[in-house]
């Protein structure tokens, strides 16, 4: 009875390691995935910051979505479209494709600031809650004004001549208004 017993108590033992070994496998796999997944949202946030531009003295360096601007006539047309449109803005948003489409709303902001204001300022602050929405202002500005089509010059996938630098300044003080947005909620927030 004894030894019946302890076989017992050493099945139920060996079985719970068992178990134990296979939650911790789990919880391991848990783990790497939600690593993963950490990683690829660094990734992504990292891009919405990242400026396809960047000029360091004499020396210009494209990044990978700067050289297919240049190259894809397709997605040059979709940066820039003869048309910006809220319906493109609110799909590009919902993807997730943030800095886009606050080119768009850049864009939108320029062309009436009346209309569009409100509704850029309410999805810049709703957006500065999950992330840094100055940053990714100024990485859009710099990242797509270097090829706008009103601003630039492209021939043969390079940069020919600045044709209107005072539009591309134009375009930065709609960006310093934007940011007065965030910066105005930022200071209510501060003061709840």
């Amino acid at each position: 009875m004894k030894s019946t017993f302890q076989i017992l108590i050493i099945l139920l033992c060996v079985c719970n390691l068992g178990w134990s070994q296979s939650d911790s496998l789990n919880e391991l796999e848990k783990i790497n995935k939600f690593k993963q997944e950490e990683l690829k949202a660094k990734a992504w946030l990292d891009s919405q910051y990242e400026w396809n531009v960047i000029s360091e003295g004499e020396s210009i360096t494209y990044n990978k979505e700067a050289k297919k601007i240049l190259s894809d006539s397709q997605y040059y047309k979709f940066i820039y479209p003869e048309e910006y449109t809220w319906a493109t803005t609110l799909i590009l948003l919902k993807k997730k494709v943030i800095k886009q489409a606050v080119w768009y709303m850049i864009n939108l902001y320029g062309e009436d600031k009346i209309k569009n204001g409100s509704h850029i300022s309410d999805a810049l602050v709703s957006l500065d809650q999950a992330i840094d929405m100055e940053k990714v202002l100024t990485s859009s500005y710099y990242s797509y004004i270097a090829f706008d089509p009103e601003v630039v010059t492209i021939e043969n996938g390079q940069v020919k001549e600045y044709s209107r630098p005072d539009l591309a300044e134009e375009k930065l003080s709609h960006v310093k208004e934007m940011m007065t947005y965030i910066f105005e909620y930022r200071k209510q927030k501060a003061k709840q």
